[in-house]
């Protein structure tokens, strides 16, 4: 295992935000490390989820696309009472969350971020400098 010995940024959770800041701090040059405590592969939300087409324009990141994308535009029914409506055009992407935090990890590796998996904080809260980390799966992997 072997650790930056310097970073600019650090990263505390490889979830979707965690990942999406690592990506944008080491495209902008900054020395960057992601840490998880879990497996990368399990970092994150792991369902269906909607999402906001705008947000990826804002956050600069590419919009979802192949499995990543399970619904573009899907109707959304709303009962209540007596009524019922349906919303069209409404601007919400159903993802697959899990695809889109591999996605989001993929693109901060490929922008120079180190990622740490099962990192553990050692002594008191504020001693994040003894974190014991494992390489990733990735980068230990045989394939």
């Amino acid at each position: 295992m072997s650790l930056p010995e310097r970073v600019d940024l650090l990263v505390v959770g490889a979830g979707t935000a965690g990942a999406a800041v690592a990506s944008l701090g080491a495209r902008a040059g900054l020395r960057t490390l992601l840490i998880d405590r879990a497996p990368l592969d399990r970092a994150g939300a792991q369902w269906i989820n909607a999402v906001p087409r705008w947000c990826f324009d804002d956050a600069r990141i590419a919009q979802p696309r192949g499995a990543e994308l399970v619904g573009d535009e899907v109707p959304y029914h709303f009962v209540a009472g007596e009524g019922h409506v349906v919303v069209r055009d409404h601007g919400v992407l159903e993802l697959d969350m899990h695809l889109l935090v591999a996605r989001l990890q993929q693109d901060a590796r490929d922008a120079g971020a180190t990622l740490e998996e099962r990192c553990a904080r050692s002594g008191s809260r504020a001693a994040w400098s003894a974190a014991r980390c494992a390489r990733t799966a990735a980068s230990s992997s045989p394939t």
